[in-house]
């Protein structure tokens, strides 16, 4: 893939951190300044004019993209044989000048749990704040003021299901990651 900043007088390859994507894009879509796109080895996503490439593929169970539509905050990407599969860009968004290193700078255990789980930072927070995000991107619960590296998390009114956590300092993202409730 190829990119131009100036209305392609030049070009530039913008493949850092992707797959190689050496095979087809099937489909492309934006939002302000993510581009994703389609391809026959799943979805990806870059913020940065692609210079560094997502893999968004988490619950996508055919790989084998064959469509991408953006509409109402949603995406929807049509797979070869497998349906369609759709996930909230509040759960996906994430510029890559915000990520320090990688998303994996917290472990959460145990995971799955039933009452309480706890997760522990790989960096010591100082104002950090946790949110969890429910399957259809919204905002379920919020922990703010966090300072430390070990957080409790209590499910309280969480009903069982599958959720995403986002822990952030100073607007910094510091990681994601996925949290099963259980009755």
């Amino acid at each position: 893939m190829y990119v131009s900043l100036n209305n392609g007088y030049t070009w530039s390859l913008a493949n850092n951190g992707s797959p190689e994507i050496s095979y087809s894009i099937r489909g492309f879509t934006y939002k302000n300044s993510n581009l994703f796109i389609a391809t026959e080895e799943g979805v990806f996503m870059t913020s940065d004019y692609g210079q560094h490439w997502i893999s968004i593929n988490d619950g996508l169970k055919n790989i084998d993209t064959r469509s991408i539509l953006l509409a109402n905050d949603t995406l929807f990407v049509g797979t070869n044989g497998n349906g369609i599969w759709k996930q909230a860009l509040s759960t996906i968004i994430v510029k890559s000048k915000d990520i320090e290193g990688s998303f994996d700078h917290f472990t959460i255990f145990p995971n799955p749990f039933s009452t309480q789980t706890t997760l522990q930072t790989t960096k010591f927070l100082n104002n950090g704040t946790l949110k969890v995000y429910n399957s259809m991107g919204q905002e379920v619960a919020q922990l703010n003021n966090i300072v430390g590296q070990s957080i409790s998390f209590n499910r309280g009114h969480l009903v069982s299901g599958l959720y995403v956590i986002r822990i952030t300092e100073n607007n910094k993202l510091i990681g994601v990651k996925k949290l099963i409730i259980t009755e």
